[in-house]
């Protein structure tokens, strides 16, 4: 007898280990999918916007939307969604497809490489959730909670990753100019959820599954339910999952929105440890809080720019938004609902957060598609939109919904759980002491060089993103001031990257960035070796897309001189009310003045007879013919037009000592300027 009882606990330790292993293997799995899906997420709707960006149209390159809604597979079952097949070859597509990302493959390649990334890991995460949740009770009062804690685990990865890279994902640009450093990274990921992959599928044990709710419905819960889920993840892709754009929406502090939003995430897994935060997180309180929390969140970032409110409101809504994902799953409880339904559940999800990201790029660039006008500087808006559905929501949860219990026997252990927390916390916070903020010495030339680029949002020639690129020419001539344009790369449209932060570290120099991020303009950015004070930003009318004038003085050699920046408008209309209203702002400044930018106008224009009355081109200063052909900075490619420009005060004409427009740099569509003026 007691061999009995001693082999039958054998066989349930041994059965309990294998359900452990089984566990953790989908938990790792499961949260490197998480990450991949949103980096490969994040490449895609660049590649697509950028296309669209090159012929400020809409094009055949929208087709690549479609990777979202690859659950449609489930929809038509042309697949079972419990095959651990399935989830093996979608698994190794994923794999092979993140891996191809790091490796700056042509544009056309890249763009395929990003869209079957976010198919596969489309179809691989529906499909995992729902296998892994049939292991548990049936029990309408119990749901798996490992999703959750992927979902959490796979974004504290993003946030360390993109930390690492000071904004830009290191795991994609690297850490180097070298264009192979990110492999190092990624490949060491690849190989662990290759790995875990091979040894969850030998664990599984395939089965038939009759799926009889097959022929059931979508139902209007299905429906609702799924576009909420579809503005909770266009909440997360659009701002809170990026604590460089919460700085930049406010013109706060990276560093701390960078420490709240890892504890927020931290913070979510170590709640879940204990008993009072289980109780938290499934009872249907929580999502009215949620909810709340971002309704709240909303109105701050749109109303307000108190940065310090903003950073522990967008931290806050950051930990809740996992608790709401949490909430949408266990609602619809996937052991319960139809492979049909699961599919459509996720689609609808798909389309809603899709219809949030197209709405909000023509917020930026409404002026390029007939009709978009309504929805100019509305950012504000459709966040508001996206919250009040997710409110809504939760508010029907809590009106029917009973309290919701974690399953037990699918827990991950509570060591694991806080040592999870701990690392999401502290791993990014430390990328913070790599990246000290810009302390340049004070330059003892005895001239000034200026430069000035525009950067064409971050996309190169080649329609990607790569800042080693746009680095080169600064390294090259090592200018004391830089005036950037196109410089606000802090949206989904540009990969949510910080091009002002990253070049003003590399580039030990101060910056000014205006406007703030909220008001959807692309912005214009003065570097400078030399403290900058009395920054400022100056609306210009603008019938077309917005633009800004911004202006930072500087003490040269005991002087102080007042740097202007601008991006004027492409209209003729723009251009001519424009240039009268900059004209009128610096007449009414005393002090000696420098303006540079993309000024959207040749040299024989009436726009540039207006700049010339008052300043001299730097140019035609240093001794060049107005229309010498080496001076035209627009395009890259095919050199066609002078439109970008440096201009100088009359009386320093006779100063300037060089001036060159720099070839073959293709990092923009735009060559930089710069120029040598001694002012002694």
């Amino acid at each position: 007898m007691n061999d009995i009882q001693e082999k039958r606990k054998r066989m349930m330790k041994s059965e309990k280990g294998e359900i452990s292993e089984r566990r953790i293997l989908s938990f790792i799995i499961m949260s490197l999918a998480f990450l991949f899906f949103f980096e490969c997420t994040r490449e895609l709707l660049g590649t697509i916007y950028n296309l669209n960006l090159a012929t400020m149209s809409l094009n055949s390159s929208l087709i690549a939307i479609l990777a979202f809604f690859s659950p449609l597979f489930f929809f038509f079952k042309i697949g079972s969604v419990h095959s651990a097949k399935l989830m093996a070859f979608s698994g190794v597509i994923l794999t092979v497809c993140r891996i191809g990302v790091s490796l700056h493959l042509p544009l056309f390649g890249y763009l395929v490489t990003a869209f079957l990334g976010v198919a596969s890991s489309g179809i691989f995460l529906t499909g995992l959730m729902t296998l892994s949740g049939n292991n548990v009770s049936k029990s309408s009062r119990v749901v798996y909670p490992v999703p959750i804690y992927a979902a959490i685990t796979g974004a504290g990865g993003d946030l360390f990753f993109r930390a690492m890279g000071n904004t830009f994902d290191s795991t994609i640009y690297g850490f180097s100019p070298h264009p192979q450093s990110s492999l190092l990274l990624v490949i060491p990921l690849a190989l662990l959820f290759c790995i875990a992959l091979t040894r969850w599928y030998r664990n599984q044990h395939e089965k038939k599954h009759s799926d009889s709710a097959l022929q059931r419905g979508v139902t209007g819960k299905i429906v609702w339910y799924g576009i909420s889920l579809g503005a909770v993840a266009f909440l997360f892709l659009t701002i809170f999952a990026y604590p460089n754009t919460v700085s930049r929406w406010t013109g706060g502090s990276y560093a701390v929105s960078l420490v709240v939003q890892a504890g927020a995430l931290g913070g979510a897994i170590l709640c879940s440890v204990l008993s009072q935060g289980k109780r938290f997180i499934s009872s249907p309180s929580s999502g009215i809080l949620g909810g709340l929390i971002l309704l709240v969140t909303a109105v701050f970032l749109i109303y307000t720019s108190r940065s310090m409110v903003i950073n522990i409101l967008s931290g806050l809504s950051l930990g809740m938004l996992p608790i709401l994902f949490f909430h949408h799953l266990s609602v619809l409880r996937l052991t319960q609902i139809s492979t049909r339904q699961i599919g459509a559940f996720f689609t609808i999800a798909a389309g809603s957060m899709i219809c949030f990201m197209i709405f909000s790029v023509f917020t930026l660039t409404h002026s390029y598609v007939p009709g978009m006008e309504v929805l100019r500087d509305q950012i504000g808006t459709l966040l508001m939109i996206a919250a009040v559905i997710v409110g809504i929501t939760t508010l029907i949860t809590w009106s029917s919904a009973t309290q919701i219990s974690f399953s037990s026997g699918q827990m991950l252990s509570s060591p694991l759980l806080i040592l999870l927390g701990i690392s999401i916390i502290i791993a990014p916070s430390l990328c913070v002491v790599f990246y000290p903020e810009p302390h340049p010495a004070h330059p003892q030339s005895e001239s000034l060089v200026l430069m000035t680029y525009n950067i064409h949002q971050g996309y190169n020639t080649e329609g990607k993103i790569n800042p080693w690129d746009i680095l080169e020419p600064f390294n090259e001539i090592n200018p004391h001031v830089i005036v950037l344009q196109e410089s606000d790369m802090n949206r989904i449209t540009s990969t949510n990257v910080d091009i002002v932060r990253w070049l003003a570290q590399k580039l030990d120099m101060y910056s000014y960035f205006g406007p703030p991020t909220r008001h959807q303009i692309y912005g214009v950015t003065i570097l400078s070796k030399f403290p900058l004070i009395a920054t400022e930003t100056y609306f210009l009318t603008s019938r077309e897309d917005q633009r800004v004038l911004i202006r930072g003085d500087i003490e040269y050699r005991g002087s102080r001189i007042s740097i202007y920046g601008v991006h004027i408008g492409l209209s003729e209309e723009d251009r001519t009310i424009q240039t009268a209203q900059i004209l009128d702002i610096l007449s009414r400044n005393p002090l000696d003045k420098i303006l540079m930018g993309d000024l959207n106008s040749t040299p024989d224009s009436p726009q540039m007879e207006a700049f010339l009355r008052l300043f001299s081109d730097v140019w035609t200063a240093a001794g060049h013919s107005a229309d010498d052909p080496s001076s035209y900075t627009f395009s890259s490619t095919h050199r066609e037009k002078h439109i970008d420009y440096i201009l100088i005060m009359k009386a320093w004409e006779s100063r300037v000592k060089d001036c060159a427009v720099i070839s073959d740099v293709y990092a923009s569509d735009h060559l930089p300027m710069w120029t040598e003026i001694i002012l002694t």
